[in-house]
């Protein structure tokens, strides 16, 4: 069989088993020559003529995950699995040239990994992943030849149990007591738009259009565009900064974004535990907006964007803007007054 064309990449065989030819190669021209060398290679292997390697580029654990950062660099993760593996990927396991990483290996990594910087069961697992998409990229451009070693190994048990929402008493209070004015319009954002942290954090004032009182929310968790409407307390915010071409809030400031939120309510009184973070302003969001009579379906549509499931909704559903801001006005939050401020609801459950 000759070599073929697989999407963008060629393929060829060699002793019988599919091989790709290596991202380089491009015309069926470069195929046939590229495969006619593997074999080549091969019987000099079989024959003991040429050491046996499943790496021919030399590359080590380090040098891999080096090469797959460059080629992520522009996507929306790329930043946070750069961050997590320079972090980790670190010692002796780095140094291994790929052809002696196994599943034992990489096991021994992750349990030390999670046991020098107590790590949680769910960034261990974020930590697999990144390196088995590394070896599933390497091997299908050529880099390694073999099995991918991070596959069999089992992913660990996570705690996956949803944060409590914040209880509506308590989002005036949060927003009051923010540790400066940026924090104010983050918590401010959050609590009137129901938007991520990562949107919030990726936002853009080309996407904020207050002449039509609209946020374009783009790249979401569901990789879909969507509006959210313009509460007024969100156009004061607007109004307060000074726009300009890029980013809306700069990043460095959702450092850390649990902590602030535990630390803005215990400023207020409020008992607290762990469970407190960012993403419980979202939760209750929608909640709340549902409770000031706003209907569901809406809710849905605003916050999450049309369904997968629906082709009329996915296409050709869209919401008038003055219908989004008649809907948008309803939502209001209780006056953070002494009598109204409650225990946080896992820190209730703890000391009862």
């Amino acid at each position: 069989m000759s070599p073929y064309k697989r999407g963008n990449r060629w393929w060829g065989r060699v002793d019988g088993e599919r091989v790709p030819l290596g991202e380089d190669v491009t015309t069926k021209a470069q195929a046939v020559v590229r495969e006619a060398e593997l074999k080549v290679r091969a019987q000099r292997q079989a024959h003991g003529l040429e050491p046996l390697t499943r790496n021919p580029e030399k590359h080590t654990v380090a040098s891999l995950v080096s090469w797959r950062l460059a080629r992520i660099a522009k996507t929306k993760s790329g930043t946070e699995v750069k961050r997590t593996m320079k972090k980790h990927v670190v010692g002796a396991f780095a140094a291994l040239p790929l052809e002696q990483v196994t599943t034992a290996a990489v096991n021994v990594w992750l349990d030390e990994r999670q046991a020098a910087a107590e790590l949680a069961d769910a960034t261990c697992n974020r930590l697999r992943a990144y390196l088995s998409a590394a070896f599933t990229d390497a091997i299908g451009r050529g880099l390694y030849i073999g099995e991918n070693p991070v596959r069999a190994t089992e992913k660990r048990d996570e705690d996956r149990k949803a944060p409590e929402p914040l209880p509506a008493d308590l989002v005036e209070v949060l927003i009051e007591n923010a540790p400066n004015a940026q924090w104010r319009r983050i918590f401010t954002l959050a609590a009137f738009t129901g938007m991520r942290r990562s949107e919030i954090k990726r936002l853009r004032w080309r996407d904020v259009d207050a002449d039509r009182g609209v946020i374009t929310v783009r790249a979401t968790k569901a990789s879909r565009d969507r509006i959210v409407p313009m509460h007024d307390r969100v156009r004061a915010v607007v109004d307060e900064m000074k726009r300009g071409q890029g980013i809306v809030i700069d990043r460095k400031s959702f450092d850390h974004s649990a902590v602030v939120v535990r630390n803005a309510l215990a400023r207020a009184g409020v008992d607290v535990d762990e469970s407190a973070c960012f993403k419980a302003l979202r939760s209750a969001w929608a909640s709340r907006w549902v409770d000031c009579g706003a209907p569901p379906h809406l809710v849905d549509w605003v916050g999450w964007g049309p369904k997968h499931n629906s082709v009329m909704e996915r296409h050709y559903l869209t919401y008038p803007v003055g219908t989004l801001h008649a809907e948008m006005k309803k939502l209001s939050w209780p006056s953070s007054t002494a009598a109204t401020v409650l225990p946080f609801p896992a820190a209730q459950k703890e000391g009862a």
